[in-house]
Formats: C-alpha cells, sequence, structure tokens
C-alpha cells in the first residue's frame, strides 16, 4: 500500500498533516492544490523606494505583534507581479540584521514577509532567528493558543471567516551556521480552515508556525482564486454525520497482510529514525465520499487501480544473483539485462553501517551536449543480492505497440525465477501499465497546460510481486519492477526482504475483517468539507462537498482487534 506519510518541510511555507494509508497504488494521481509552473516576472524596486500604505501599516502591525521584528531592517523590497500564479502583484520584504559591513562568522536573523500589493494584507511570512533554533516540538497546547492569539489578532473581524482545524501539523527548518554546526528549528503548523457558508474548504487556510517557546516562526495565507459563494453546494442537504460514518463504512476496502517493520513511532527532526514492530494487520483505504450522495466522489477519484492477486510459484532455475564486485555486477547488467556499458565511467559506494555496496555506471552528467546515462545497482553485502536497480538506459522502440500485460507478467516471473535459490510462493499483487503521464480532469483545457506536463513521460508497467507467510502476503518482502512498455526492458527495480530473525504473528486466531472494518470506521473522523480541485493553476467549475477522513495513518491489529495508530513525536536525541 502506499501511504502519505508525514514528512518534513524544509520551508515555513509547507504544511505537514498526518500520514494516512491510501489504498491507490503507486502511480495514483489526486487532483489537489498544484502550483502553476509559470515562472513569476520579478520588477525589482530599490528599499528606498516607499511601499503603499497599506503594505506599510501591515509590516508596522507584524512589527508590534512579533516584537522581536522591531529591530530588523529593511534589506530589500521587490514589486513581483504573480510571485504565487494567482494573478496577484506581491509586495516581498526582506527584514534583517545583517550589517553592509558583515562579520561572516557571526549569524543573522533574516524574516521573509510577502503582502498583498493591493489590499496590503500579510499572505506569507518566514522567520529563522538562531536564538530560537530547538529540535523540540511545542505541546499542542501552547500552539494552539499562540497561533489564535496572532491570527486574531492579525485578522480582526475577518477572523470571523476562519475556524481551528482540528488537524495539526508540524515542520522544519535547516542549516548550517557559520561554524559547520548544524541547526534546526521544529515547529507546529497550525491550521485555521477558510469558512463558506460556514463549512471548511479544503485547501483554502491559514497556517501560523509555533516553536517549542511558543515563538510565531511563520503565516501562510495564499489566495489561490476568489470565492464565489453561489458556486457551492448548499450543505443543508449534506447526509447526517452518521449517515455518512454508515456510507463510510460500506465503501471501505481491506487487506489481511503482514509487516515485519510496520512503524508504530515515527520521529519528526530529520533523522528518518522510526520503532517498527511485526504485525499481522488489516489495512483499508479512506476514501473521500460525496456528502450529498454518500458514494466515493468521482471528481476526486481519479487515481489509477492496478490491484490483482495472482498466485505464482517460483521455481529456481540457476543460483541466483549473487553480486560480490564489480565483475559479477557488469557480468549481471550486460548478460541479463543486455544493457551496454562501453564509455560509462564507474563508481562504487561502500556503505558498511548499512550493509550495502552502491555500483555506479554514468555518463554526460552535467555535459549539455551530450544524453545523460546512469546505471544504478545496490547490493546487501550480508547476502550479496540485488536491493535495487534503476537505469535511464533503455534503447527507444521503433513502433508503438505495447507489450501485454502476459509478457509483462511473464518477464516478472522469469527474473525472479532467476533470482530465488529455492521454491517460493509468491502473489503478484500489482500489475499496471500507466500509458500517459498523469490522469487529467475532463474540466482542464489541456491548451493550457505546460507541455512538459502531457509528454514526460513514457508508458510503462508497475509490477510488484510479495511474498507469502502462512498464506498471507507480507508487505515489506516485496519486488517492485518498472519494465519499458514499448521494449519490456527493465527500467527500474526494488527489492525488500524480511529480516531472518524476525518472528511474525501467528495467524490461527483473528478478528474477522468485517468485525475490523467496523473497528477502523468507528475510529475514522469525517470532516464535511468543501473541496475545490486545481489542476496546474485552474480550477475546477465548481467546488465538492464532501466528507473526508481523518488523515492520520492508522491499521486494525488482526489479533487482538485494536486500531493502531502511528505516532509521531520529535526526533530521538
Amino acid at each position: 500500500m502506499r501511504h502519505k506519510n508525514k514528512i518534513m518541510s524544509t520551508v515555513i511555507a509547507a504544511i505537514l498533516l498526518s500520514a494516512t494509508p491510501v489504498w491507490a497504488q503507486e502511480g495514483g494521481i489526486q487532483i489537489v492544490q498544484s502550483e502553476t509552473k509559470q515562472a513569476p516576472t520579478q520588477e525589482s524596486v530599490s528599499v528606498d523606494k516607499q511601499v503603499p500604505a497599506k503594505v506599510a501599516a501591515s509590516l508596522a502591525k507584524i512589527k508590534k505583534l512579533i516584537p522581536s521584528l522591531a529591530d530588523l531592517t529593511s534589506m530589500e523590497k521587490q514589486l513581483i507581479p504573480n510571485k504565487y500564479g494567482n494573478g496577484i502583484k506581491t509586495w516581498s520584504i526582506i527584514l534583517s540584521d545583517r550589517p553592509e559591513q558583515a562579520d561572516d562568522e557571526k549569524e543573522y536573523t533574516y524574516a521573509y514577509l510577502d503582502f498583498n500589493a493591493k489590499t496590503g494584507q500579510l499572505v506569507n511570512m518566514t522567520y529563522r532567528n538562531p536564538e530560537f533554533a530547538s529540535p523540540d516540538m511545542p505541546s499542542d497546547d501552547l500552539a494552539k493558543e499562540k497561533a489564535e492569539a496572532f491570527i486574531q489578532a492579525l485578522l480582526g473581524d475577518e477572523m470571523s471567516d476562519y475556524k481551528l482545524s482540528d488537524r495539526m501539523g508540524s515542520g522544519m527548518t535547516s542549516y548550517r551556521d557559520p561554524a559547520g554546526k548544524y541547526k534546526q528549528s521544529v515547529y507546529a503548523n497550525v491550521q485555521f480552515n477558510r469558512l463558506v457558508k460556514n463549512v471548511p474548504l479544503s485547501g483554502f487556510y491559514a497556517i501560523v508556525s509555533v516553536d517549542e517557546k511558543g515563538n510565531i516562526l511563520g503565516y501562510q495565507n495564499i489566495p489561490t482564486t476568489e470565492i464565489d459563494e453561489s458556486k457551492f453546494a448548499d450543505p443543508s442537504k449534506a447526509l447526517s454525520a452518521d449517515e455518512a460514518k454508515e456510507a463510510f463504512s460500506k465503501q471501505l476496502e481491506g487487506q489481511l497482510a503482514y509487516n515485519s517493520k510496520q512503524p508504530v513511532v515515527i520521529y519528526i527532526g530529520g533523522s528518518g529514525n522510526m520503532e517498527t514492530k511485526p504485525f499481522l494487520k488489516y489495512e483499508f483505504n479512506a476514501p473521500i465520499i460525496d456528502a450529498i450522495t454518500g458514494e466515493v466522489s468521482e471528481e476526486l477519484s481519479h487515481g489509477r487501480t492496478g490491484n490483482t492477486n495472482i498466485p505464482v510459484t517460483l521455481k529456481p532455475t540457476g543460483e541466483g544473483f549473487s553480486i560480490r564486485n564489480q565483475a559479477e555486477a557488469e557480468a549481471f547488467l550486460k548478460e541479463e539485462l543486455h544493457l551496454d556499458l562501453t564509455d560509462l565511467e564507474f563508481e562504487k559506494v561502500d556503505l558498511p553501517e548499512e550493509n550495502e555496496i552502491y555500483y555506479v555506471w554514468s555518463k554526460g552528467y552535467g555535459d549539455k551536449n551530450d544524453e545523460p546515462r546512469r546505471i544504478r545497482l545496490h547490493v546487501n553485502t550480508t547476502n550479496n543480492q540485488i536491493e535495487y536497480f534503476a537505469t535511464t538506459d533503455v534503447t527507444p522502440s521503433k513502433n508503438d505497440d505495447l507489450i501485454s500485460k502476459d509478457q509483462a507478467q511473464e518477464f516478472v516471473e522469469t527474473f525472479l525465477s532467476n533470482y530465488v535459490t529455492e521454491e517460493k510462493q509468491v502473489v503478484i499483487s500489482h500489475l499496471e501499465l500507466i500509458d500517459s503521464p498523469i490522469n487529467i480532469p475532463d474540466w482542464v483545457d489541456q491548451n493550457k497546460l505546460d507541455k512538459d506536463i502531457l509528454d514526460n513521460s513514457t508508458p510503462h508497467y508497475l509490477i510488484r510481486v510479495n511474498g507469502l507467510h502462512n498464506g498471507i502476503q507480507v508487505e515489506d518482502e516485496s519486488f517492485s519492477f518498472t519494465l519499458d512498455a514499448h521494449t519490456g526492458a527493465l527500467k527500474n527495480l526494488n527489492a525488500r526482504n524480511v529480516r531472518a530473525n524476525v518472528e511474525l504473528p501467528a495467524s490461527d486466531k483473528l478478528v474477522s475483517k468485517a468485525d475490523a472494518q467496523q473497528a477502523f470506521a468507528d475510529a475514522t473522523e469525517l470532516q464535511l468539507e468543501y473541496i475545490w480541485p486545481t489542476f496546474f493553476g485552474q480550477v475546477a467549475p465548481e467546488p465538492v462537498l464532501v466528507y473526508s477522513p481523518s488523515s492520520d495513518w492508522k491499521f486494525v491489529d488482526a489479533v487482538s482487534g485494536k486500531v493502531i495508530t502511528v505516532e509521531h513525536r520529535s526526533d530521538k536525541k
């Protein structure tokens, strides 16, 4: 399954919401708020030029709300006609305590503020003060308290159009000081939803970023389109909360699966640390449902699906692919994958802590006059088995014909029969032809799209094969393949194997799938909201009224029947 896991942002503007499992497999495209690719046109303005009175007043107000900004001076002012791709002119102002004759060994404070040139309203702010740097998160109560006080003072009467969201995110800015010391500021992102007809409008929100000590580090409230309330469905026609929960439960699809390294705690702070535990679990999708019909929202269900359940018995045809050195790596690439390594430069990277070796062959990177080529092969040094392969070196097809799904499956089965050293029962869990780069909604004017969006893809197959334990699929014992759909050539391979010393739970006493499904539905909060789909700067004709599930990542322990929510904590010290 694909999960939208929490990730750490390196800019204040990014909001992080809790992760959630998504039933759609790799390659799925969800219509969400998307940035236009239009490059902003900048008109530099001297710092001596006066900004409009409304902008000046707004800046003065911000300095009162955040007193530490008062000691900073303007370093740069720019009037930017279309910085955010919404056609709104923006005044961008940089404040700092850095003098003209700066000390390169000293850290300085910076604040980056963007104002709507017409209204003077603050639309974006990032504040980096070295004295505030901390790897620790604030408490939820402190973050909400400080955020609410700030935005209420900032917006005044307009605050009636916003409501504090139950969903909180987190983020991080990181940098190295002049001495080379790594620093980071971890913060909570408190979200305030924009209300229309007293219902939140998803994607239209204000975010206030608060650090461990309650300092305001960021603000974001960037308008994407004008709001015409006549385009919004009447919320009184929506299903009740109980009716929505019943409809949601009926739409759930789930699967029983093992995971030997199921995350139960993910640490925020950039280290990538996780606490894991073996589980036999039920994973369920969490669909967005139409608030009026109770069906899965068609407008928001454009993700590709290719789920299958094809059992396969792999019978070894050789001794497996054992890669112990460069010579064996090159023999594998030439003999098994028929790749030409002529004129490619070789590099070997040893990672003893990770029990891995990277073999890399490349040419042309950084050379504008040469087509870049790269081949990567990652090998696990504990068993000399391939864990990862990727190449840009695929021979173009001379025709438009595509190989069939049966041919793609045959390649995978033949490859794995050469890979394994003993008979093995597996299941092909995903087999999908991707013949277009993205799914484009019907309402999009394709003539207005960047050509790169339409042309930047070659038809390919995505195939995933999972191992079985007690006849049950094992999520983290898998082989994921990408095949060129014209030639059948292997473009990418990712292999994962369960550690030999991991004991998986017994499967003789399980809760029923129906009970697990009900438990998952009961534990999932549904939010009545409008979603206004956008696609690379184009906006759908009208918003959709939906019930959206809470976005935390959770699953049902198939042995105990308990719903387990993956926790997110500040990074380990």
